[in-house]
């Protein structure tokens, strides 16, 4: 197996040196250095943001670092003149994780706001039979999922239709 210092050395401008540092060897205690070299390397060689992203998961995968080597890590960027392209690339991914959870979380109230719909839909069947064809596209139109909560609550209160709407149309 390659010494991690001369496969350095070999391409260094080649994103897959980079990479691939990871996988050469090097003692237990130059982990989270061997993992800074190489996002660093890839953010510096790589070019295009699909190559990074690519190398840069794969160098994660390679390199699973504990709670507080994570943090030594990022110590290790944050303060490291050095490592300022690999800050960026991780700086990149956070972003990149964050947006993916919002858009979880939207997905998810939409979800819920559809569920909820449907059950106030549901009930308001079961209670009144069938319903009017108004009255559905308007339950079917509420985006606010307090609101359609709060008709759903009310809906139990009602003993027709007419009085559902009247919950329906207020506010």
């Amino acid at each position: 197996m390659t010494n991690s210092e001369d496969f350095e050395k070999i391409l260094p401008d080649n994103p897959l040196t980079w990479a691939y540092l990871p996988l050469t060897h090097y003692s237990n205690e130059k982990r989270i250095e061997i993992k800074a070299k190489a996002i660093n390397g890839i953010a510096k060689t790589a070019k295009n943001e699909k190559g990074k992203a690519t190398l840069f998961s794969l160098v994660n995968h390679t390199v699973r670092l504990t709670k507080e080597e994570q943090y030594i890590y990022n110590q290790l960027l944050e303060k490291n003149i050095t490592y300022e392209e690999g800050k960026m690339l991780e700086t990149i991914k956070d972003v990149g994780i964050e947006e993916g959870i919002e858009i979880g979380r939207e997905e998810g109230r939409e979800e819920g706001r559809e569920v909820i719909t449907e059950m106030l839909l549901m009930n308001i069947r079961f209670r009144f039979g069938n319903i009017s064809l108004d009255t559905e596209q308007k339950v079917k139109a509420m985006k606010d999922h307090e609101r359609i909560r709060e008709l759903f609550t009310q809906s139990f209160s009602c003993d027709n239709e007419e009085q559902f709407k009247t919950f329906l149309t207020a506010n």
